[in-house]
């Protein structure tokens, strides 16, 4: 049976970096996914020559992940969004979306109460510590600090928009103001080819570096030794060490049950997607359902994910479908509808009534980010886990790209490598 000191389960953002961060402090790694191809949720696939990945996808200009990904020199190159020519969906027709101090004057919908309160929360977000809020639920937190109805709505929805959740009667506030201070200071990123390009440049660092890198390969179980782990799949393989970059409730699986981790993590994160190729710009750049929770935005031609003269529009709805598939698409092509698509411009369109966005949600009840699984499994001496639903520093990619680098520092810093590969720049 082969012996690898490191073995990483799963080869999304979360593993990919935990390896490549292992690699460069000289430890041997291999890393293990069951698809055939590495990137996990950051995939991208392409039908008819439009680039879409698995829901829309934005990455905070400076965020936990882009920080990272720095360290590691990986390229991000795309689209800074833009919030001109943006639209609220209010009382089942469109309105002035507040995106600054004069479109929030220049709303109708919101009255000057609501205004008030809008603008004090926004303007004053760099200073306001989300800490002191990461036990209040998001439903309280707005009781409290924005009473008014409209704009409690219009705080949902950006908490929907920045989180991909829809359970602000759970979901921390802290974890909220953390992403809506992101999301409202450098802003956020499409990139040009789709996030597929994040994973395979992580791959391809950590092959140069001398990574095992093996996809289509499914583990089994995980059985503990006196000298690490036995890693089952159709060729068992020795491990001393284990990183576990999946969901929390394979996790928690693998090695045995009763870890924890599903409760710590929280509940999935889901949603409904449709994207839509058109054969040319059409439509509102950017609509977002402030009394429902829905939204849309054009994510090409800006960032390179459609043919030439093509554009791309993607439509989410937040949290668990109300209804069937068919129910669910309708929903969403009334929502382009409304933002000014006409059916004759799609070309293509592909719909996923039920995408995990996210492996866990932050919870009020356990403290936010702070309550979440760190990325050493108690009681399981040498197992770790790394995911965007593990450790304390953000949400979605950013808390994928952290844990992952968090897990490989904590193994470095347990004990000295027991093998050793080139650590040469690529």
């Amino acid at each position: 049976m082969e012996h690898h000191p490191v073995v990483v389960v799963g080869a999304g953002l979360a593993g990919l970096t935990a390896a490549n961060h292992l690699l460069d402090a000289g430890r041997a790694v291999t890393v293990i996914e069951t698809r055939s191809h590495v990137g996990g949720r950051a995939r991208t696939d392409t039908v008819d020559g439009f680039r879409l990945n698995l829901g829309p996808h934005a990455l905070y200009r400076d965020g936990h992940g882009m920080h990272v990904l720095r360290e590691l020199d990986i390229e991000t190159s795309g689209w800074n969004v833009p919030l001109d020519d943006s639209a609220a969906v209010v009382d089942d027709r469109l309105a002035l979306l507040p995106v600054g101090p004069t479109s929030l004057l220049r709303t109708r919908w919101l009255g000057w109460r609501g205004k008030l309160r809008v603008g004090r929360l926004l303007g004053g977000l760099p200073s306001l510590d989300a800490s002191a809020w990461a036990s209040t639920t998001v439903d309280d937190f707005l009781a409290s600090e924005v009473p008014e109805p409209r704009a409690a709505d219009l705080v949902r929805a950006l908490a929907r928009l920045t989180t991909y959740s829809n359970r602000p009667d759970i979901a921390s506030a802290g974890a909220l103001i953390e992403q809506l201070q992101g999301a409202t200071g450098s802003g956020v990123r499409y990139l040009h080819g789709g996030w597929q390009g994040l994973a395979d440049q992580l791959r391809d660092r950590a092959l140069h570096r001398g990574a095992d890198v093996r996809t289509g390969v499914a583990v089994q179980d995980l059985r503990r030794t006196d000298a690490g782990f036995v890693v089952e799949t159709d060729a068992p393989l020795r491990a001393g060490t284990v990183v576990l970059a999946v969901a929390p409730a394979a996790a928690d699986r693998l090695l045995g049950g009763g870890t924890g981790l599903v409760e710590a993590a929280g509940p999935e994160v889901v949603a409904s997607v449709l994207d839509l190729g058109l054969d040319r710009v059409a439509g509102r750049r950017f609509v977002l359902g402030v009394d429902r929770p829905h939204y849309l935005s054009r994510h090409a031609p800006a960032a390179e994910l459609a043919p030439e003269g093509a554009s791309l529009v993607s439509a989410m709805r937040y949290g668990e479908p109300e209804a069937g598939p068919r129910e669910g698409k309708a929903v969403l092509l009334d929502l382009a509808d409304r933002a000014g698509i006409a059916p004759q411009r799609i070309v293509m369109e592909r719909y996923l009534h039920r995408v995990v966005v996210a492996g866990g949600l932050p919870l009020a009840a356990r403290g936010g980010l702070a309550g979440r699984p760190g990325v050493e499994v108690p009681g399981v001496p040498g197992a770790f886990v790394a995911g965007d639903w593990v450790g304390g520093d953000g949400v979605l990619a950013d808390a994928a790209l952290a844990s992952g680098r968090a897990a490989a520092r904590a193994i470095i810093g347990r004990a000295a490598p027991t093998a050793t590969v080139g650590t040469s720049a690529p």
